[in-house]
């Protein structure tokens, strides 16, 4: 039954199901669907949407869908097929123009195509910051590019990937969906994402959780983002985790709220993997250094409770400059390189002594490792401190505290000697 569970879940059951008939079945639909416009002239004014790009309302496209929907719902394991889900364009090429529609219906205000990739880039979701990623893929109505919310893709390159999981991938349900001329963001189909049954009839309803995303991304509204940090914090995460958002201070300490608590209860630090620093496979490879998430750290409160932070970002940075890492650090030598790994730590770094500054802690990890590792202060220095305020002078300042308290212990050691 997992898989008919699976496949009530998709987006686009109307074109998936077995192999056997399914290309009969889609050209019937393009040979009967009746279709209708889909927009007023006054919504394409405010979307500045081509002609090439508008949908039309496929309705008998759309009662397949029911229609599939509905024969899956009675499926037996003895009948289900064993093809996997895959999302196509031609399923959301009618998709599309409903999903528009009812968030409209429910309060949406459509933006221009200049504001939605504007958005798109603060997020890091636009087409041309993620273009050279693996797994990014254009079709002729939208963008996708999969949640990464589990760290699937260092796996997937520690492994390898063959050819059919990469084709898997152009039409799996992992993704997110980034509709072109519509400017709305269809969400990786997770649940029954659009088919509602009321009062003994189907109808095509979005699930709340895409109506406020779209709402508090694109117009900026207060409570759709307080309604989803109650009741879809997973989507916020997904934001900041996978794509890089760590502009806004609800998710970041939402984030790092539930980061803290998973550290205290297991003193894990694998807790804190791809969240201040991750991975993204392009054909040259990058680090992508959250800062807004670090910054964030800096405005918390002072109090015993977020001191915490001054330990875990410790011990953080401290692994991350193990020569050999083992378990449970072992994550961190299978990912990133060795100068990938002192770039990260610089940064740690950093923000670290930030923090300290606060809570007047003892010195940290970067004050041992510039002291003792020659070839990371080498590589600091070499990339300009990375170009962070005040990192030079603060790397200096640490620099000669741990050489006045080399020489002060040496001092002491001469004197107990001297004594004996």
């Amino acid at each position: 039954m997992k898989k008919v569970i699976a496949f009530v879940l998709s987006i686009l059951v109307t074109l998936i199901g077995c192999q056997n008939g399914s290309k009969e079945k889609n050209n019937n639909m393009d040979n009967v669907s009746i279709k209708t416009s889909s927009l007023s002239p006054n919504i394409e004014k405010q979307l500045g949407i081509s002609d090439e790009l508008i949908l039309p309302m496929d309705t008998l496209g759309m009662d397949s869908i029911f229609k599939e929907y509905k024969r899956y719902m009675g499926v037996t394991q003895d009948d289900e097929c064993d093809d996997e889900i895959m999302i196509t364009e031609r399923g959301m090429s009618i998709y599309i123009p409903y999903a528009f529609n009812d968030l409209l219906k429910r309060g949406f205000k459509p933006i221009s195509s200049e504001q939605y990739i504007g958005k798109l880039k603060e997020i890091g979701l636009a087409p041309e910051q993620i273009k050279n990623r693996l797994f990014f893929y254009e079709h002729k109505h939208y963008f996708t590019c999969p949640s990464d919310l589990y760290g699937w893709s260092d796996y997937a390159i520690l492994d390898g990937i063959d050819e059919k999981e990469k084709e898997y991938m152009k039409y799996s349900t992992m993704n997110i969906f980034l509709i072109k001329g519509y400017n709305f963001i269809a969400l990786s189909p997770i649940e029954d994402f659009f088919i509602k049954k009321i009062r003994s009839k189907f109808v095509f309803r979005l699930n709340d959780e895409m109506i406020h995303l779209n709402k508090f991304l694109f117009n900026n509204n207060k409570a759709s983002l307080t309604w989803l940090q109650h009741k879809d914090p997973l989507t916020l995460r997904d934001l900041l985790i996978s794509y890089g958002y760590d502009k806004n201070e609800v998710i970041n300490r939402l984030v790092l709220d539930e980061i803290k608590k998973k550290v205290q209860t297991s003193s894990d630090i694998p807790h804190l993997r791809n969240i201040f620093a991750r991975k993204i496979y392009t054909k040259k490879p990058y680090i992508d250094i959250r800062e807004g998430l670090l910054k964030t750290l800096l405005n918390l409160p002072v109090n015993e409770n977020n001191r915490e932070w001054t330990y875990i970002l410790d011990e953080y940075g401290y692994a991350m400059l193990l020569h050999k890492p083992q378990p449970p650090y072992s994550w961190i030598e299978d990912i990133f390189t060795k100068y990938e790994r002192y770039k990260i730590a610089a940064y740690i770094g950093y923000y670290l002594y930030k923090l300290q500054q606060k809570y007047d802690s003892p010195p940290t990890f970067y004050a041992h490792e510039i002291f003792n590792n020659d070839e990371f202060f080498e590589y600091v220095k070499d990339n300009h401190y990375f170009n962070l305020p005040g990192f030079k002078e603060i790397s200096d300042s640490v620099f000669k505290e741990s050489v006045d308290n080399y020489e002060i212990q040496q001092a002491r050691e001469l004197h107990r000697q001297d004594m004996e």
